[in-house]
């Protein structure tokens, strides 16, 4: 009995030991699990010294706390957050845009480029309002989108001269926003493509009060650039809208949809300016009071391999509205026009230097304060003219002495549409001209200067082996 009695008393002691074991583990386990309540995001404390909880990894603070916690992306470009509640590369996640306009924006821009340039690529979401930035945003990830809100977005820069986007990687998109001025401007572009890159476009991006507008500078040697649909202003003189000059010549590049303005009495040097290229098209351009509508003007040592434009006006603009014009050793080999309107210039189409084969189709050169369309030297080469028009100029077409290998097909060159008779010659012949083919061409109602007013003027004494056929001469 005495067996059993202590049987019973070691039980219920091993019984009491179970219970408070099980009491000691219960109450480890709740001081393990129990959370101090986060601080408000108004609160935190977003120092690199003392991160806020928002910097532990995602999923493991309340959304409520941190909607979007730091990423790793951020940490390693040693960005940190200014504001949770924004998505990574939102540009208000990392500054307060306090006045609009006023507040440097420099430093939220960079971040947000820089945090989704080291995620190898992504969308940087610019705000509706006015974002200040005082020096370039230097885009040097690839596959990096930069992407407003329409006219609502303007980026202001108040440098007179710096870059405001410096393009420097491959893939790079910026589209719907507009880039302004709050400081007159003396240099610099609103968007510089630099680099040796490929695969880059801008799309409805506008820029107003620009000194230069969009370039592809620097190095080059890149494939595949487009600029399209977008508004450019300025009442600055000097300067260009668009600028193609590179080290090495770039191919594929497209501009389109491009409408380009100065004033009346404040025009760029050129709207379009190329100096350096392997191949471009120019497709739906328009430029007003913009100097030289389309600059193509190579130098020593530079080529514009192939040029096509069509479907384009250049107008009323105090230089010519298109100039072709290689300079020194600097050559154009083949530049082709198509349904072109150059009208109210100095000269509608001018040819200089060395051009080594163009084609021009059903193009107007017309109310011109010179010619309509003037080639000016020998070193043009291999120029066609067909189903074009002339008119209200000084002289409609005039070929300078020496120039060979020139073909004026079915032409007009004087009144017609609204423009009346070119006033002095239709067509100028320089002399000393050899293999040329001027056919079927209507020289009509001259304006006329006196009794030396005639439609064709041959100046000099040696027109050789050409085919000269005037239709009619009204």
């Amino acid at each position: 009995m005495q067996r059993i009695w202590l049987a019973l008393l070691a039980f219920i002691i091993a019984i009491i030991s179970s219970e408070q074991s099980i009491s000691e583990t219960v109450s480890t386990n709740r001081a393990q699990v129990s959370v101090t309540p986060n601080p408000s995001p108004a609160n935190l404390n977003l120092s690199e010294a003392n991160p806020s909880p928002c910097d532990i990894p995602s999923g493991t603070v309340s959304s409520s706390i941190c909607p979007y916690p730091r990423i790793a992306a951020e940490v390693s470009a040693n960005v940190v957050p200014n504001n949770y509640k924004y998505p990574e590369g939102y540009v208000l996640r990392y500054g307060a845009n306090t006045i609009p306009g006023k507040t440097d924006m420099t430093a939220a821009i960079r971040n947000a480029v820089n945090t989704e340039g080291l995620q190898g690529g992504g969308q940087v979401v610019l705000p509706p309002g006015r974002l200040l930035v005082s020096s370039a945003i230097v885009i040097n990830y690839g596959k990096v989108s930069v992407i407003g809100q329409g006219w609502s977005t303007e980026i202001i820069t108040n440098s007179p001269d710096a870059d405001v986007f410096d393009v420097q990687q491959n893939g790079i998109t910026l589209r719907d926003f507009t880039v302004s001025s709050s400081v007159p401007r003396t240099g610099g572009y609103y968007i510089n493509v630099n680099g040796v890159l490929s695969y880059s476009m801008v799309s409805h991006v506008n820029m107003l009060d620009f000194y230069n507008g969009y370039g592809h500078t620097g190095i080059g040697g890149c494939d595949g650039l487009v600029f399209e649909k977008s508004f450019l202003s300025t009442k600055v003189v000097g300067g260009t809208g668009v600028n193609i000059s590179t080290v090495k010549n770039s191919v594929n590049i497209v501009l389109d949809g491009l409408d380009i303005q100065g004033t009346s009495g404040a025009q760029p040097n050129a709207a379009i300016q190329i100096l350096n290229v392997g191949d471009i098209e120019l497709r739906r351009i328009s430029t007003v009071y913009a100097g030289t509508g389309l600059l193509v003007n190579p130098r020593d040592g530079q080529t514009v391999q192939f040029l096509m434009a069509s479907d384009s006006e250049f107008d009323s603009g105090t230089g010519q509205g298109v100039s072709l014009s290689g300079d020194g050793t600097g050559q154009i080999q083949l530049a082709k026009f198509s349904n072109i309107w150059a009208a109210t210039n100095s000269t509608g189409f001018f040819l200089s230097g060395n051009v080594l084969r163009s084609e021009f189709v059903n193009v107007t050169g017309s109310n011109s304060a010179n010619y309509g369309l003037v080639i000016n030297t020998p070193g043009v080469r291999n120029t066609t003219v067909t189903g074009s028009a002339f008119g209200s100029n000084t002289d409609g077409i005039y070929i300078a002495s020496g120039v060979t290998e020139f073909k004026l097909i079915g032409n007009v060159s004087g009144s017609n549409g609204q423009f009346g008779a070119n006033r002095r010659f239709g067509l100028v012949i320089g002399g000393s001209n050899d293999v040329f083919n001027i056919t079927e061409n209507d020289l009509r109602n001259l304006g006329g200067v006196g009794a030396a007013s005639i439609q064709l003027l041959i100046e000099g004494s040696q027109v050789r082996r050409g085919s000269l056929i005037i239709t009619k001469v009204a």
